[in-house]
């Protein structure tokens, strides 16, 4: 999987340049058969417009604050992957 840097996400809703931008980074990394994590998303409304445009994985903080190594290892070995 490949992220790309939060700035882009961070200014999806101001300007249509950004829109583009995050929309190109999907149809590149769909013909390279990568899978893309956005970065930095902070709202709901950089969300829906990711989720708009296709992407399925994401972090930043409106999901969590950053946990360490072993809170994170934790939280996961808390979860059924069923």
């Amino acid at each position: 999987m490949n992220d790309y840097d939060r700035s882009f996400v961070n200014q999806i809703q101001s300007g249509k340049k950004n829109h583009q931008i995050v929309e190109t980074i999907l149809v590149l990394s769909h013909h390279l058969e990568l899978n893309v994590i956005a970065e930095g998303i902070e709202t709901q409304e950089q969300l829906e417009r990711l989720q708009h445009l296709g992407y399925k994985f994401g972090q930043g903080y409106l999901f969590s604050k950053p946990l360490s190594h072993k809170t994170a290892e934790a939280l996961l070995a808390s979860k059924s992957l069923y």
